[in-house]
């Protein structure tokens, strides 16, 4: 016990040390390696053991699809989910029916999208990826499977996420269908911009809009503030997440926030977090919802602000361990919208 708590705090301090001077790569390693192995979330390590369980044939499928990393599904999931609490009727039958159809159907959507999404980011980047220490054993950049394979598997889950799009209502068809281009550019943004991350919140955030037209066919002003905040809050943690490759990413030319903010990248951090609480906080205004969001939101904003605080942006460890959290700050917001719209 002793030892694994020597060890603990001497990875720590190695960070700090990374942190202060800018340490070389192979401290940065000891880092990563000395934390990632603790900080794999729940799910994530049961997501992991359910894909090495599955056929070795289908596993390379399964790994393009990042069912064995479905953090990124929950953040693709519950801007979707909370958007349909937030237009959710209460107190009448026919409309709850209505809305937990909507959830399933959404819930399905956002694992199928986020899926699609990973398989085009791997097809435009799988030259990049083999340049980069953390995505070389992807399976298109590490040659488990071939482009070929990749696009049939990626077309076959586009196919099934158009059936469950078409089953909505004729607003949320042409909506959803405008986020295609989004989906589509945001892997060729790295490459021209320093801001993909912006690209990445209108798509991960899109759900809110979709929920509102396919609940009262349109976008209502509550909706859009909703969607704003939450955009804001997807760039806040994915350059949190970029900062784990932000030497790679200058060695090959890669574009990011995780660049574009320097040095003292916690000063727009926290300006993205001000800008997330604020507008959750207007959005509540709007929706006209009661205390228990706002003590909701209350806490999503003192927990962003502790991550700033905090924040190692040359520890990749402490990067992952921070963006590991923001499956359970989503958990947060739906539930607090949720009982705000009870109570």
């Amino acid at each position: 016990l002793l030892l694994n708590r020597w060890m603990r705090v001497d990875v720590a301090g190695r960070c700090l040390l990374a942190a202060r001077v800018g340490a070389p790569s192979p401290l940065v390693g000891v880092c990563w390696a000395g934390h990632h192995r603790r900080r794999s979330s729940f799910t994530t390590r049961h997501a992991e053991r359910l894909v090495q369980r599955a056929p070795e044939a289908a596993q390379p499928y399964l790994r393009l699809g990042r069912f064995d990393k479905p953090v990124g599904t929950w953040l693709l999931l519950w801007p979707g989910l909370s958007g349909l609490a937030l237009m959710a009727a209460g107190g009448d039958p026919v409309a709850g029916w209505s809305t937990a159809v909507l959830l399933a159907k959404f819930t399905a959507g956002a694992v199928l999208m986020r899926s699609v999404g990973c398989c085009i980011n791997d097809l435009w980047d799988r030259d990049i990826d083999r340049k980069v220490e953390r995505t070389r054993s992807r399976p298109l950049a590490s040659g488990q499977l071939g482009v070929g394979r990749a696009l049939a598997f990626t077309g076959a889950q586009a196919g099934c996420a158009l059936g469950l799009l078409l089953s909505l209502n004729q607003e949320t068809v042409v909506l959803g269908l405008l986020a295609v281009p989004l989906v589509a550019v945001y892997p060729l943004m790295k490459r021209v911009t320093h801001l993909p991350q912006l690209v990445l919140g209108l798509n991960m955030s899109y759900g809110v809009l979709m929920a509102s037209t396919a609940t009262v066919g349109h976008v209502t002003a509550p909706a859009l503030a909703l969607y704003t905040s939450l955009a804001a809050w997807t760039v806040f943690y994915d350059t949190v997440y970029a900062l784990q490759d932000r030497r790679d990413d200058l060695a090959i030319g890669v574009k990011s926030t995780a660049i574009a903010f320097g040095q003292h990248v916690q000063r727009p951090l926290a300006a993205l977090a001000a800008t997330t609480t604020a507008g959750l906080l207007l959005t509540g205004a709007a929706a006209g919802l009661a205390w228990p969001y706002f003590l909701g939101v209350g806490g999503m904003g003192a927990a962003l602000a502790h991550q700033v605080a905090t924040l190692r942006p040359h520890c990749p460890s402490d990067c992952m361990a921070k963006f590991l959290q923001h499956p359970t700050l989503g958990l947060l917001l739906f539930l607090s919208i949720a009982a705000g719209k009870v109570l």
